[in-house]
């Protein structure tokens, strides 16, 4: 059975790659010579990392092709005061792919690397073969938050006002591990996993002022209309397998929110864990990694595009 491993195996190879202006950082785990079945491409949530799929990524990688990929703005890639938006970071993985694949593969998404995964499974499918979500969130939803008093401000005005209280706002949390470390356990549901690798790899990026500023840039941008359609536009045009985990005790997208665009993806998957919380992938590992793995082989074996009945099952 597929578990987690001791974190010195985890991913072989971290790199650089320059993409446009900017210096990207991405990891590769191999698989055993000649085995080349569907790889995978990780990508994480706001905040994340490469190091977040530190029990996922080499677990997977003993059978296929791994890849993990740092978006703009996070981990240790450059985080410029860029005008942030998943269209920018679906171009970023696109080019990845087609710099380094250029082949179908799994993509395996948090949080909002799952917003990003149906989004490219949209617009690239020739990318695509299936997309794993591991908690979804509706970030079109948050434009439906966005408080009249900010809508009514011109985007100058909202640029030179909100834009640095938002960075002195990180700039002070930031600054403060024990603000981190709150904050990390609460994307969990229970200690037990917690660790201070864990801790490292969210404060470890997060402590220079590009920081501030990039992190300040993506949450104004989120709040923004035409951040992103809404889920329930875009599930019914994804015509690739689709898993849907999520974590029973998440408290950053509640599964019974979900529930509504369960029937809108007539490819999809959905499985919720018990005792698991936003960070499921770091948790759970063993089940998520057995799942996905279980996932791919029901479809795998037949194409590219066409669903084995087991998928539909759940």
């Amino acid at each position: 059975m597929i578990g987690s491993l001791d974190l010195q195996l985890n991913l072989k190879k971290r790199t650089y790659w320059q993409w446009r202006d900017w210096k990207i950082r991405y990891a590769i785990a191999s698989p055993p010579a000649g085995d080349s079945p569907t790889p995978l491409l990780f990508l994480h949530g706001f905040g994340g990392s490469i190091e977040h799929w530190q029990y996922n990524t080499m677990a997977l990688g003993r059978h296929r092709a791994t890849y993990a990929l740092d978006l703009l703005g996070f981990g240790e890639s450059e985080k410029p005061p860029e005008n942030y938006s998943i269209a920018l970071w679906v171009e970023q993985a696109y080019d990845f792919w087609r710099t380094f694949l250029d082949r179908p593969v799994v993509l395996v998404g948090n949080s909002m690397g799952s917003a990003i995964s149906l989004m490219l499974a949209r617009t690239h499918p020739e990318m695509v073969r299936g997309v794993s979500l591991v908690g979804l969130p509706d970030l079109a939803a948050l434009n439906w938050a966005r408080p009249e008093w900010i809508e009514s401000l011109s985007e100058p005005i909202e640029e030179r006002v909100l834009r640095p209280l938002l960075q002195q706002t990180f700039a002070f949390l930031l600054r403060q591990p024990s603000v981190i470390r709150q904050w990390a356990k609460s994307l969990c549901a229970n200690p037990m996993p917690f660790t201070e690798e864990l801790v490292v790899s969210i404060i470890k990026p997060t402590q220079t002022p590009e920081c501030f500023r990039a992190w300040s840039s993506v949450v104004l941008a989120m709040t923004r209309p035409n951040f992103m359609p809404e889920l329930a536009e875009i599930l019914p045009e994804i015509d690739r397998p689709v898993l849907w985990l999520s974590g029973r005790q998440d408290a950053v997208l509640p599964p019974k929110l979900d529930d509504r665009l369960f029937q809108k993806c007539s490819n999809l998957t959905r499985i919720t864990l018990d005792n698991a919380g936003h960070y499921l992938h770091y948790e759970r590992s063993s089940e998520v990694n057995q799942t996905i793995a279980n996932w791919i082989e029901s479809w795998e074996e037949t194409g590219p595009f066409k669903l084995d009945s087991a998928l539909n099952a759940a």
